[in-house]
Protein backbone atom coordinates (compact mmCIF):
# COMPACT_ATOMS: atom_id res chain seq x y z
CA UNK A 1 0.00 0.00 0.00
CA UNK A 2 1.01 3.11 -0.94
CA UNK A 3 1.49 6.08 1.86
CA UNK A 4 2.29 8.92 -0.29
CA UNK A 5 -0.71 10.69 0.42
CA UNK A 6 -0.48 10.19 4.20
CA UNK A 7 3.90 11.31 4.02
CA UNK A 8 3.14 14.67 2.15
CA UNK A 9 0.20 15.34 4.79
CA UNK A 10 2.20 14.96 7.78
CA UNK A 11 5.44 16.65 6.35
CA UNK A 12 2.92 19.91 5.31
CA UNK A 13 1.49 19.67 8.90
CA UNK A 14 4.54 19.55 10.15
CA UNK A 15 6.20 22.93 8.52
CA UNK A 16 2.45 25.01 9.04
CA UNK A 17 2.79 24.82 12.49
CA UNK A 18 6.73 25.32 12.12
CA UNK A 19 6.12 28.35 10.29
CA UNK A 20 3.68 29.58 12.99
CA UNK A 21 5.91 28.62 15.47
CA UNK A 22 8.87 30.67 14.16
CA UNK A 23 6.85 34.08 12.88
CA UNK A 24 4.70 34.43 16.05
CA UNK A 25 7.56 35.32 18.29
CA UNK A 26 9.74 36.88 15.31
CA UNK A 27 6.93 39.32 14.66
CA UNK A 28 6.35 39.76 18.16
CA UNK A 29 9.29 40.35 19.64
CA UNK A 30 11.04 43.93 18.46
CA UNK A 31 14.58 42.91 18.87
CA UNK A 32 14.11 38.94 17.54
CA UNK A 33 15.78 37.93 20.93
CA UNK A 34 12.75 36.12 22.46
CA UNK A 35 11.72 32.51 21.13
CA UNK A 36 9.03 30.00 22.48
CA UNK A 37 10.88 26.62 23.96
CA UNK A 38 12.66 24.91 21.15
CA UNK A 39 10.13 21.98 19.57
CA UNK A 40 12.99 20.28 18.38
CA UNK A 41 16.27 18.83 19.38
CA UNK A 42 19.08 17.57 17.24
CA UNK A 43 20.80 14.90 19.71
CA UNK A 44 24.60 13.35 18.61
CA UNK A 45 25.37 10.98 20.82
CA UNK A 46 28.65 9.84 19.22
CA UNK A 47 30.43 11.35 16.60
CA UNK A 48 32.10 8.04 15.49
CA UNK A 49 31.63 6.38 12.29
CA UNK A 50 32.42 3.31 9.73
CA UNK A 51 32.20 5.36 6.88
CA UNK A 52 34.37 8.64 6.14
CA UNK A 53 31.96 10.69 3.67
CA UNK A 54 34.16 13.24 1.95
CA UNK A 55 31.68 15.82 2.36
CA UNK A 56 31.38 15.53 6.56
CA UNK A 57 31.29 18.51 7.87
CA UNK A 58 32.23 16.96 11.31
CA UNK A 59 35.22 14.58 9.79
CA UNK A 60 37.70 16.90 11.60
CA UNK A 61 36.42 15.50 15.21
CA UNK A 62 35.22 12.35 13.75
CA UNK A 63 39.15 10.94 13.52
CA UNK A 64 39.83 13.27 17.17
CA UNK A 65 40.09 10.74 19.44
CA UNK A 66 40.37 12.93 22.18
CA UNK A 67 37.01 14.45 20.88
CA UNK A 68 35.15 10.91 21.23
CA UNK A 69 36.40 10.20 24.88
CA UNK A 70 34.74 13.13 26.31
CA UNK A 71 31.24 11.16 24.74
CA UNK A 72 28.65 11.73 27.56
CA UNK A 73 27.95 8.38 29.45
CA UNK A 74 24.37 6.46 28.48
CA UNK A 75 23.75 7.36 32.54
CA UNK A 76 25.08 11.17 31.54
CA UNK A 77 22.61 11.08 28.69
CA UNK A 78 19.51 9.77 30.27
CA UNK A 79 19.48 12.67 33.21
CA UNK A 80 19.72 15.17 29.88
CA UNK A 81 16.36 13.14 28.15
CA UNK A 82 14.58 13.18 31.40
CA UNK A 83 14.98 16.93 31.89
CA UNK A 84 13.41 17.51 28.29
CA UNK A 85 9.87 19.02 28.05
CA UNK A 86 7.64 16.13 26.99
CA UNK A 87 7.00 15.15 23.66
CA UNK A 88 9.77 16.81 22.22
CA UNK A 89 10.67 15.80 18.27
CA UNK A 90 14.18 14.45 19.15
CA UNK A 91 16.25 13.97 16.22
CA UNK A 92 19.38 11.25 16.59
CA UNK A 93 22.16 11.93 14.48
CA UNK A 94 25.62 11.12 14.29
CA UNK A 95 28.93 9.58 13.36
CA UNK A 96 27.16 6.51 12.87
CA UNK A 97 24.75 6.02 15.97
CA UNK A 98 25.07 2.32 16.57
CA UNK A 99 28.67 2.76 16.66
CA UNK A 100 27.61 3.04 20.53
CA UNK A 101 26.79 -0.16 21.98
CA UNK A 102 23.87 1.05 24.32
CA UNK A 103 22.03 2.85 21.59
CA UNK A 104 18.95 1.07 21.80
CA UNK A 105 18.67 1.35 25.19
CA UNK A 106 18.77 5.54 24.85
CA UNK A 107 16.11 5.38 22.18
CA UNK A 108 14.12 3.24 24.19
CA UNK A 109 14.26 5.91 27.38
CA UNK A 110 14.01 8.64 24.87
CA UNK A 111 10.87 7.56 23.16
CA UNK A 112 9.13 6.78 26.26
CA UNK A 113 8.65 10.55 26.83
CA UNK A 114 8.93 11.54 23.11
CA UNK A 115 8.95 11.37 19.81
CA UNK A 116 12.01 10.37 18.09
CA UNK A 117 13.93 9.73 14.23
CA UNK A 118 17.00 8.22 13.62
CA UNK A 119 19.38 8.86 11.08
CA UNK A 120 21.49 5.95 9.74
CA UNK A 121 23.99 4.82 7.36
CA UNK A 122 22.30 1.21 7.58
CA UNK A 123 25.57 -0.39 7.49
CA UNK A 124 24.98 -1.73 10.78
CA UNK A 125 21.60 -2.65 10.92
CA UNK A 126 20.43 -6.00 11.24
CA UNK A 127 16.40 -7.53 11.43
CA UNK A 128 17.47 -8.14 14.99
CA UNK A 129 17.88 -4.28 15.50
CA UNK A 130 14.84 -3.55 13.86
CA UNK A 131 12.77 -5.84 15.62
CA UNK A 132 13.92 -3.81 18.71
CA UNK A 133 13.20 -0.73 17.22
CA UNK A 134 9.59 -1.68 16.48
CA UNK A 135 8.97 -1.80 19.62
CA UNK A 136 9.14 2.00 20.35
CA UNK A 137 6.93 2.59 16.74
CA UNK A 138 3.74 4.42 18.49
CA UNK A 139 0.21 3.89 16.73
CA UNK A 140 -0.16 7.74 15.89
CA UNK A 141 2.20 10.45 15.28
CA UNK A 142 1.96 12.42 18.06
CA UNK A 143 2.49 10.06 20.63
CA UNK A 144 5.45 9.70 22.24
CA UNK A 145 7.82 6.94 20.48
CA UNK A 146 9.47 6.44 17.42
CA UNK A 147 8.66 8.14 14.38
CA UNK A 148 11.07 7.79 11.44
CA UNK A 149 14.36 6.04 10.22
CA UNK A 150 16.43 7.72 7.68
CA UNK A 151 19.06 6.25 6.02
CA UNK A 152 21.72 7.84 4.29
CA UNK A 153 22.71 6.70 0.54
CA UNK A 154 24.92 8.85 -2.21
CA UNK A 155 24.80 6.87 -5.75
CA UNK A 156 24.91 3.61 -6.84
CA UNK A 157 27.59 1.58 -6.07
CA UNK A 158 30.89 2.76 -7.12
CA UNK A 159 30.11 6.64 -6.36
CA UNK A 160 28.48 5.74 -3.22
CA UNK A 161 31.68 3.27 -1.78
CA UNK A 162 33.96 6.56 -3.61
CA UNK A 163 32.36 9.33 -1.66
CA UNK A 164 32.51 7.53 1.33
CA UNK A 165 35.80 6.08 0.75
CA UNK A 166 34.75 2.95 2.45
CA UNK A 167 34.43 -0.42 -0.29
CA UNK A 168 31.42 -2.50 0.19
CA UNK A 169 29.82 0.45 1.99
CA UNK A 170 27.00 0.31 -0.68
CA UNK A 171 26.19 -3.23 -0.34
CA UNK A 172 25.62 -3.18 3.40
CA UNK A 173 23.05 -0.50 2.89
CA UNK A 174 21.47 -1.71 0.67
CA UNK A 175 21.24 -5.13 2.52
CA UNK A 176 20.00 -2.59 5.40
CA UNK A 177 17.31 -1.34 3.40
CA UNK A 178 16.24 -4.82 2.43
CA UNK A 179 15.93 -5.54 6.10
CA UNK A 180 13.60 -2.51 6.60
CA UNK A 181 11.75 -3.12 3.53
CA UNK A 182 11.19 -6.80 5.19
CA UNK A 183 10.33 -5.23 8.92
CA UNK A 184 7.50 -3.25 7.44
CA UNK A 185 6.22 -6.18 6.22
CA UNK A 186 6.45 -8.39 8.80
CA UNK A 187 4.79 -5.39 11.02
CA UNK A 188 2.20 -4.68 9.15
CA UNK A 189 2.61 -1.34 6.46
CA UNK A 190 1.17 0.84 8.62
CA UNK A 191 1.59 4.71 8.99
CA UNK A 192 4.82 4.80 11.13
CA UNK A 193 7.43 4.75 11.30
CA UNK A 194 8.08 6.63 7.90
CA UNK A 195 10.97 6.19 6.17
CA UNK A 196 13.31 7.91 4.33
CA UNK A 197 16.44 7.72 2.17
CA UNK A 198 18.26 10.79 2.25
CA UNK A 199 21.08 11.79 -0.38
CA UNK A 200 23.35 14.86 -0.57
CA UNK A 201 23.67 16.18 -4.05
CA UNK A 202 26.77 16.86 -5.20
CA UNK A 203 29.14 16.84 -8.97
CA UNK A 204 29.79 12.89 -8.29
CA UNK A 205 26.39 11.64 -8.02
CA UNK A 206 24.41 14.14 -10.00
CA UNK A 207 23.92 11.86 -12.90
CA UNK A 208 22.85 8.65 -9.94
CA UNK A 209 19.77 10.93 -8.84
CA UNK A 210 17.50 9.01 -10.47
CA UNK A 211 19.18 5.63 -9.36
CA UNK A 212 17.99 6.49 -5.97
CA UNK A 213 15.05 7.40 -6.75
CA UNK A 214 14.39 3.88 -8.31
CA UNK A 215 16.40 2.51 -5.45
CA UNK A 216 13.89 4.03 -3.19
CA UNK A 217 10.80 2.39 -5.54
CA UNK A 218 12.16 -0.85 -5.09
CA UNK A 219 12.21 -0.86 -1.30
CA UNK A 220 9.51 1.10 -1.21
CA UNK A 221 10.92 4.11 0.94
CA UNK A 222 7.99 6.85 1.74
CA UNK A 223 10.48 9.95 1.02
CA UNK A 224 13.72 9.89 -0.91
CA UNK A 225 15.38 13.69 0.64
CA UNK A 226 17.94 14.95 -1.80
CA UNK A 227 20.13 17.15 0.45
CA UNK A 228 21.97 20.26 -0.56
CA UNK A 229 25.66 20.09 0.21
CA UNK A 230 26.41 21.81 2.62
CA UNK A 231 30.15 23.63 1.77
CA UNK A 232 31.45 23.70 5.34
CA UNK A 233 33.22 22.96 8.32
CA UNK A 234 31.86 22.68 11.83
CA UNK A 235 32.84 25.98 13.61
CA UNK A 236 33.67 24.97 17.34
CA UNK A 237 34.99 28.40 18.58
CA UNK A 238 30.97 29.89 18.14
CA UNK A 239 29.38 32.29 15.30
CA UNK A 240 32.39 34.98 15.27
CA UNK A 241 34.10 32.38 13.14
CA UNK A 242 31.46 31.57 10.59
CA UNK A 243 33.43 33.99 7.75
CA UNK A 244 36.01 31.89 7.93
CA UNK A 245 34.50 28.98 6.65
CA UNK A 246 32.81 31.55 4.19
CA UNK A 247 35.00 30.58 1.02
CA UNK A 248 32.37 28.14 -0.76
CA UNK A 249 33.59 25.83 -3.69
CA UNK A 250 32.82 26.54 -7.23
CA UNK A 251 31.11 23.59 -9.17
CA UNK A 252 31.43 25.29 -12.68
CA UNK A 253 33.66 22.97 -14.06
CA UNK A 254 32.38 20.11 -12.39
CA UNK A 255 28.49 20.47 -12.91
CA UNK A 256 26.35 20.48 -15.78
CA UNK A 257 23.77 22.82 -13.99
CA UNK A 258 21.35 22.61 -17.27
CA UNK A 259 21.17 18.76 -16.81
CA UNK A 260 21.31 19.24 -13.09
CA UNK A 261 17.94 21.13 -13.34
CA UNK A 262 16.46 18.37 -15.56
CA UNK A 263 17.28 15.89 -13.77
CA UNK A 264 15.42 17.27 -10.33
CA UNK A 265 12.57 18.73 -12.21
CA UNK A 266 12.20 14.84 -13.68
CA UNK A 267 12.31 13.95 -10.21
CA UNK A 268 10.18 16.10 -8.57
CA UNK A 269 7.09 15.54 -10.84
CA UNK A 270 7.03 11.70 -10.69
CA UNK A 271 4.29 10.15 -8.51
CA UNK A 272 4.65 6.36 -9.30
CA UNK A 273 7.34 5.95 -6.10
CA UNK A 274 8.67 7.60 -3.11
CA UNK A 275 7.70 11.55 -2.33
CA UNK A 276 11.02 13.51 -3.46
CA UNK A 277 11.73 16.35 -1.13
CA UNK A 278 14.47 18.80 -0.72
CA UNK A 279 16.80 20.19 2.72
CA UNK A 280 16.48 22.68 3.07
CA UNK A 281 12.63 22.33 2.76
CA UNK A 282 10.17 23.38 0.44
CA UNK A 283 13.04 25.00 -1.75
CA UNK A 284 12.46 25.20 -5.78
CA UNK A 285 14.36 23.49 -8.02
CA UNK A 286 15.73 26.48 -9.52
CA UNK A 287 16.79 27.80 -6.04
CA UNK A 288 18.36 24.51 -5.89
CA UNK A 289 20.56 25.23 -8.86
CA UNK A 290 21.30 28.91 -7.86
CA UNK A 291 23.35 27.47 -5.06
CA UNK A 292 25.09 25.02 -6.62
CA UNK A 293 25.98 27.71 -9.27
CA UNK A 294 26.62 30.40 -6.27
CA UNK A 295 24.18 32.79 -7.31
CA UNK A 296 21.81 32.40 -4.83
CA UNK A 297 20.49 35.56 -2.90
CA UNK A 298 20.87 34.90 0.75
CA UNK A 299 18.39 37.46 1.58
CA UNK A 300 15.52 34.97 0.38
CA UNK A 301 16.67 32.63 3.34
CA UNK A 302 15.80 32.88 6.84
CA UNK A 303 17.51 30.77 9.47
CA UNK A 304 14.60 29.20 11.88
CA UNK A 305 16.67 26.81 13.88
CA UNK A 306 16.80 28.99 16.90
CA UNK A 307 13.52 29.76 17.09
CA UNK A 308 12.42 25.98 16.64
CA UNK A 309 15.69 24.05 17.25
CA UNK A 310 18.58 23.33 19.15
CA UNK A 311 21.81 21.14 18.69
CA UNK A 312 23.26 18.79 21.77
CA UNK A 313 26.31 17.13 20.93
CA UNK A 314 28.08 14.35 21.84
CA UNK A 315 29.88 16.14 24.86
CA UNK A 316 26.68 17.95 26.18
CA UNK A 317 27.54 20.89 24.29
CA UNK A 318 24.79 22.67 23.72
CA UNK A 319 24.08 24.84 20.41
CA UNK A 320 20.95 27.56 19.03
CA UNK A 321 22.69 26.16 15.39
CA UNK A 322 23.79 22.46 14.30
CA UNK A 323 27.11 24.13 12.97
CA UNK A 324 28.38 26.29 15.53
CA UNK A 325 29.49 25.01 19.33
CA UNK A 326 29.50 27.29 21.53
CA UNK A 327 32.29 26.32 24.08
CA UNK A 328 30.80 27.58 27.08
CA UNK A 329 27.66 26.08 26.65
CA UNK A 330 26.71 22.61 27.75
CA UNK A 331 23.76 20.70 28.84
CA UNK A 332 24.85 19.43 32.26
CA UNK A 333 25.40 23.06 33.77
CA UNK A 334 21.58 24.13 32.82
CA UNK A 335 18.21 23.16 31.07
CA UNK A 336 16.66 23.60 27.51
CA UNK A 337 14.70 26.31 28.66
CA UNK A 338 16.99 28.30 30.65
CA UNK A 339 19.80 27.90 28.01
CA UNK A 340 16.78 29.07 25.06
CA UNK A 341 16.17 32.47 27.00
CA UNK A 342 20.43 33.14 28.05
CA UNK A 343 21.98 35.83 26.38
CA UNK A 344 23.94 33.71 24.44
CA UNK A 345 20.79 32.05 22.71
CA UNK A 346 18.91 35.42 22.37
CA UNK A 347 21.91 37.13 21.01
CA UNK A 348 22.22 34.71 18.59
CA UNK A 349 18.43 35.04 17.41
CA UNK A 350 19.02 38.83 17.33
CA UNK A 351 22.16 38.19 15.26
CA UNK A 352 21.08 36.27 12.99
CA UNK A 353 17.75 38.45 12.48
CA UNK A 354 19.63 41.69 11.65
CA UNK A 355 22.14 40.44 9.78
CA UNK A 356 21.21 37.36 7.60
CA UNK A 357 22.38 34.11 6.64
CA UNK A 358 26.16 33.45 6.00
CA UNK A 359 27.45 32.05 2.83
CA UNK A 360 28.36 28.89 4.93
CA UNK A 361 24.57 28.77 6.10
CA UNK A 362 23.32 27.71 2.69
CA UNK A 363 22.12 24.02 2.27
CA UNK A 364 21.54 23.84 6.25
CA UNK A 365 18.38 22.27 7.46
CA UNK A 366 17.82 24.99 9.66
CA UNK A 367 17.41 27.07 6.97
CA UNK A 368 14.06 27.95 4.76
CA UNK A 369 13.33 29.86 1.66
CA UNK A 370 11.23 32.13 2.08
CA UNK A 371 10.97 33.86 -1.37
CA UNK A 372 12.12 38.01 -2.48
CA UNK A 373 8.72 39.38 -0.60
CA UNK A 374 10.06 41.01 2.43
CA UNK A 375 12.78 43.71 3.35
CA UNK A 376 16.34 42.70 2.40
CA UNK A 377 18.99 42.16 5.12
CA UNK A 378 22.65 43.50 4.17
CA UNK A 379 23.61 40.10 2.79
CA UNK A 380 23.69 39.53 -0.84
CA UNK A 381 24.75 36.58 -3.06
CA UNK A 382 26.76 33.85 -2.06
CA UNK A 383 28.90 33.83 -5.39
CA UNK A 384 29.85 37.75 -4.53
CA UNK A 385 29.52 38.35 -0.53
CA UNK A 386 31.63 36.94 1.64
CA UNK A 387 32.04 39.24 4.35
CA UNK A 388 30.15 40.39 7.42
CA UNK A 389 29.44 43.50 8.48
CA UNK A 390 30.33 44.25 12.77
CA UNK A 391 28.38 42.32 15.12
CA UNK A 392 25.59 44.58 16.92
CA UNK A 393 26.08 42.64 20.03
CA UNK A 394 28.29 39.84 20.44
CA UNK A 395 26.47 36.75 22.00
CA UNK A 396 27.62 35.92 25.80
CA UNK A 397 27.55 33.00 27.33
Amino acid sequence: MSRHPLTRFAAKAFRLFEHLYVEIPYRLSRDKRWSFPPTHLFVSPTLRCNIRCEFCFEIEDIEDKAYVDDELTLEQWNEVIDRIPPRTLITFIGGELFMRKDAFELFARSAAKHRITICTNGTMISPEILDRLWTLVPKRPWKAGLLEIGYSLQGGEAVHDDIVRIKGSYQRTVRGLGYLQEAKKKYGNKMLPFTTLRTTMQPKNMNDLVHMYDLAKRFEVDTLDLQVLQDARTVREGWEHFDDAAELTSYEEEMDFDRFREILEDLTTRSDGPMVSFTPADIPVEEVVKIYKRTADLTQYRCVFPWTQHAIHPDGGLSPCLQAVFPDSNIKGTTIGKANQSDLFRNFRHQIATHGLYPTCMGCCGSRYIGPKHKATERSTVAVRHERPEPTEAPTP
